[in-house]
């Protein structure tokens, strides 16, 4: 994102504005147990029965927090 944000930005105010992201675990959740969990690389599979019936229950989601802006020589 940071690569695409660079381009985008360029001439613009925003241009060498650094983007800070924190990553949010993935949970699934099992359609067949309704079992909460966190998958293990390489596997979407339910740990609880096995089923590969699964949804992306959270770490998907992008949300802006927070905007900082400096300008230079502002008067506040």
């Amino acid at each position: 994102v940071q690569f695409y944000w660079d381009i985008i930005s360029r001439g613009t105010i925003a241009e060498g504005a650094k983007l800070h992201f924190e990553r949010i675990p993935t949970r699934m959740v099992c359609f067949e147990c309704s079992h909460t969990y966190l998958p293990e690389p390489g596997t979407l599979a339910c740990p609880n029965c096995g089923s590969t019936r699964v949804q992306v229950a959270a770490g998907d989601e992008f949300r802006l927090d927070a905007l900082d802006i400096e300008t230079e020589g502002a008067d506040s």
